[in-house]
């Protein structure tokens, strides 16, 4: 091989090797890719993510030119350990349909193999951990936001002179009601600040304390944003009596108040900045030669070996003896669920009474009894009371001067459970042993008095009921 030739495919040997990690890992978890686009890149709360694998094509760009991707000479025990646990993590959670876990698991198995094949620091994984503000798992700290936005907007209004009542997540004054909803719970502002802030230190921060301050004070500067945001809301509200048009146009009210902050939390990231301070770069060109080669091949050959255990393999293997049987055309329920991406739905006699199953198919991930949208109180249905009984879950609901007695239970494998907390964790474990069987099984009575009678009739019935 000429000389010249050799010296370009050594300078450029990182890059070649990144991009087939990624490439490797993209093919073999298309299905995981998918998923992250459709609930990442058309959603509004992550309308940024366009940018991400941009700006970290870009990093990686930076990391490339200052010659600090620098190929590993010597075995990364602990990454190819965390790649192996990685990898099973992933195939679990993709065949438990267990979506946030999978989603996180690829940017732990995308980590570890580049610490495999690099030699590691935080500044060669950043990058790609830089990833995870487009994955779509930020909303389980929507809750706990709504909780404190209603709680530190409640204390900021009681310093004003506006009369509220606040009842859960809705504060009502005179005029009208304000409901802090998900949307208002400021997430969207903690993810951009998170983001913006994470990329300024990597660019620009050399210190971990001054990096900290920087990272501290824009979560603060986000949270306070949005609690300032609502309560000025509230306030306009009550003198415009609820006619002003930010009363609709509430959401761009808040980039109007955050975007000045972010230039002076930018302004004062200034002043964090030592020019003194300098990164300890390895100014080394990588070769391939007999020490590099065993931790590239080992990583790469884990990678190929352990996508080659395919979930929908597994799962035609597994999953056949869980179908159905003595399954028959659907019977009329008197209140429906409402649940969607079912595969099949068909009915089952217990004693009299009609049990209807919903069938959910293991390769759509959307697919799954806990999916989000699925709601057992249908709309317009009033929550009276709930009982349990046998690992089903009754509600009693009212429409109009209607009662309904309503059950439900989930079945994975041989086993039901009403609770979706506990289910999603039978789903792992059942995942462990390649079974992906979903099923929410339901039934509805309409009730003459309290729904007493019709309970016990329900115990009665479903004694022995198993399909």
């Amino acid at each position: 091989m000429p000389n010249n030739l050799k010296t370009n495919m050594n300078k450029y040997l990182p890059v070649i090797l990144l991009f087939f990690i990624y490439l490797i890992i993209f093919i073999t978890q298309y299905p995981v890719i998918l998923n992250i686009w459709e609930y990442s890149f058309d959603d509004g709360t992550y309308s940024h993510a366009f940018f991400i694998p941009v700006i970290s094509l870009y990093l990686y760009y930076l990391l490339f030119t200052s010659n600090q991707l620098v190929i590993r000479k010597t075995i990364n025990y602990l990454a190819i350990f965390s790649l192996i646990i990685a990898c099973a993590l992933l195939l679990i959670f993709n065949i438990a349909q267990f979506s946030i876990g999978f989603r996180i698991a690829i940017i732990i198995v995308l980590i570890s193999s580049i610490s495999s094949i690099f030699e590691t620091n935080l500044r060669v994984i950043f990058p790609t951990a830089f990833l995870i503000f487009l994955i779509p798992i930020w909303g389980l700290f929507t809750p706990y936001l709504q909780q404190l936005s209603t709680y530190v907007v409640t204390q900021i209004m009681a310093l004003t002179y506006v009369p509220t009542f606040v009842e859960g997540n809705l504060i009502t004054i005179p005029e009208g009601v304000f409901e802090i909803a998900g949307g208002c719970s400021g997430l969207r502002y903690l993810i951009v600040s998170l983001t913006i802030s994470s990329l300024f230190i990597f660019l620009n921060i050399k210190k971990y304390t001054h990096g900290l301050t920087f990272l501290l004070i824009a979560i603060i500067g986000a949270l306070l944003t949005n609690w300032i945001r609502i309560a000025l809301l509230v306030i306009i509200g009550h003198i415009t009596n609820m006619e002003s048009d930010l009363m609709h146009n509430h959401n761009m009210f808040g980039w109007y108040l955050y975007i000045p902050y972010m230039v002076a939390l930018f302004y004062y990231g200034q002043h964090l900045v030592d020019s003194n301070e300098s990164t300890k770069e390895t100014h080394v060109i990588s070769t391939f030669d007999q020490k590099t080669f065993l931790p590239v091949i080992i990583t790469f050959s884990l990678i190929l070996l352990i996508s080659t255990f395919s979930k929908d393999k597994i799962i035609e293997t597994q999953n056949i003896k869980y179908t159905s049987h003595n399954c028959i055309a659907k019977g009329k329920d008197i209140v429906s669920p409402i649940i969607v991406n079912y595969s099949q739905i068909c009915s089952y006699d217990a004693n009299g009474i009609n049990i209807t199953s919903y069938e959910f198919d293991p390769h759509n991930d959307n697919s799954k009894p806990t999916f989000y949208l699925n709601n057992t109180i249908p709309q317009q249905y009033e929550l009276l009371s709930v009982k349990h009984f046998n690992n089903w879950r009754f509600n009693i609901i009212r429409k109009g001067t209607h009662i309904f007695l309503t059950g439900y239970t989930m079945v994975s494998g041989e086993k039901y459970l009403a609770s979706s907390k506990n289910y999603k964790k039978l789903r792992l474990i059942n995942a462990t042993k390649g079974i992906s069987s979903a099923k929410l099984l339901w039934l509805s009575l309409q009730c003459k008095d309290s729904c007493q009678t019709e309970f016990l009739e329900t115990q009665h019935s479903l004694s022995d009921f198993l399909i």
